[in-house]
Order: C-alpha cells, then structure tokens, then sequence
C-alpha cells in the first residue's frame, strides 16, 4: 500500500472518530403532566392531609405536598451509566426543615451500599449542600458546605460521573427565586463545584436516578432502600422540584485502536 493510501485511510478514520458527545436523557420542566418515565416514590404516610403529589397547574412545579416534608416522597427512574459516565442536575426548593441528610437533592444509587448524593440542607446549623458517596456500605466521602440560602429558595444541585472521578456540583440563582413559578435558572445559575472523588471501577451499568426527599445511611442501619426512609417529622413545609436534566457520557473509540486497525491494514496491503 503506497504511503499517500495509507494516510488516506488514517485520516478519514480520524475523521470519523465519534466525540466523547454528551446524550440527554430527560430535561424536565415540571409542566406536567408527569412524565413517563417517572415513578412517584412516597411515603405510605406522606399524603395523609395536604393535597398529595401536584405537578404543572400553571407554575411548573412538582410539589410534595405532605403533612410535612420529613416523609419521604421523591421521583426516581432507571438509567444505564456507561463508562464514559453521567450527570444529573436539579432545581428545587424546600422551605424550613429538614436535616442535610433527608432534604431536598439528587442521587445517582446503584444498590443500597453504592450511590453518590447531594442534599439541601436547612435545619439549624445543617444550612448547606451536604454531599456524600457510599462505596460499599461505606461513607467514603461526606462534607457540608455552608450556605444560609438552602432555606426558602430554589436552588440548583448536580452530581456527575466522569471516567475517572465524581463531582458535586450547587449554586444559588440570581436573582433569587422564592417563588412557586418558573425559575430560568439554568440562564441565571452559575456553577459551583463543591468538591470531587475518585470515580470506584464498580459505578458502572444500572442505576436509579432519585429527586426529591429521602435518605440512607451506611449499611449498619436496617433502612429501606431508595431512600425510601421517613424522619419522623410532621412540621409542615413546602418541597418542590421546578427542573431536572439527566445525561450520559458514552466513552469514546480511542485514536490509538484506529492507529491499530490502520497499521495493520498497512502491513496487510505492503
């Protein structure tokens, strides 16, 4: 094979290397009615006064409407997170309670002792993104960061997978919204990242999405799965989901497998 052919052939399998190209897999806006692909997740107590779970009427906000928001009540759905990786970005608000633990955030859960989250905090002193990730029924990571507007305000809250590391990202909107209607927020919202961590080999493959209200603890607690766990308040408050964005990284071919195929189609035609 002459030298022009072979840079011929390198260069048009350059050309149709794919990029590492991010796909959607849902942008929410809440106008309802409830998508699909969701499944309404709720405590058996949650709805007993209050109106239940509304979504859309006009303002594009999923509500919770429970005797209080320290039962758990949240959207959840499948998704396979390739190797590449994947992100899931929330806006939502939540008004006085609850622990950082319970509140209002988002989780990528592969089992009960595998799952990466980030919650808005608005107790007391919890006032702030709490984020944490479970490796094997282990708490490997979990910090607060301090931010009084995590009360009374919608917020933006993400987690993302990347090939190699996990990043916790939150910010504020400006100008802040404590209104029951549309936010804008992904115009108005500038990224926070609120820290990282080492990506483990086995996040990878089936997993739900969580939004909304719930926790779990590390595997020495009889909790249920899902975060499907109350906190045993009845302090009524407003909880609320205005926007979610769910997306895949796949990974990419590599360039060295196409200088692979392309030197040996080289020696094959020498």
């Amino acid at each position: 094979m002459k030298t022009s052919m072979f840079f011929a052939v390198l260069a048009a399998a350059l050309l149709a290397l794919p990029m590492a190209a991010t796909a959607v897999v849902v942008e929410d806006t809440m106008d309802g009615p409830l998508n699909s692909m969701w499944t309404l997740d709720q405590s058996p107590t949650a709805y007993a006064s209050g109106g239940g779970f509304v979504i859309g009427g006009g303002d594009g906000i999923a509500r919770f409407n429970s005797s209080g928001n320290a039962t758990y009540a949240h959207l959840q759905t499948s998704i396979v997170v390739p190797a590449g990786g994947a992100r899931v970005d929330s806006i939502a608000r939540q008004d006085n309670y609850p622990i950082a633990s319970f509140g209002m955030g988002v989780a990528i859960y592969f089992d009960h002792d595998n799952f990466i989250a980030i919650k808005q905090g608005a107790a007391g002193d919890q006032q702030g993104w709490l984020r944490y990730g479970f490796v094997n029924g282990v708490n490997v990571y979990q910090t607060l960061e301090a931010g009084p507007l995590l009360r009374s305000y919608f917020l933006v809250s993400g987690v993302e997978l990347t090939a190699t590391q996990i990043n916790f990202y939150g910010s504020s909107i400006n100008p802040l919204a404590d209104h029951y209607g549309k936010t804008g927020a992904t115009a108005l919202a500038t990224e926070h990242l609120l820290g990282t961590m080492a990506r483990p080999a086995s996040f990878v493959g089936n997993a739900l999405v969580i939004v909304g209200l719930g926790y779990e603890s590390d595997a020495s607690y009889a909790l249920n799965p899902d975060f499907d766990n109350d906190i045993g308040s009845d302090a009524w408050a407003f909880a609320g989901i205005d926007y979610v964005r769910i997306e895949t990284i796949p990974e990419p071919a590599t360039i060295c497998l196409l200088l692979g195929g392309a030197f040996g189609l080289l020696r094959r035609k020498a």
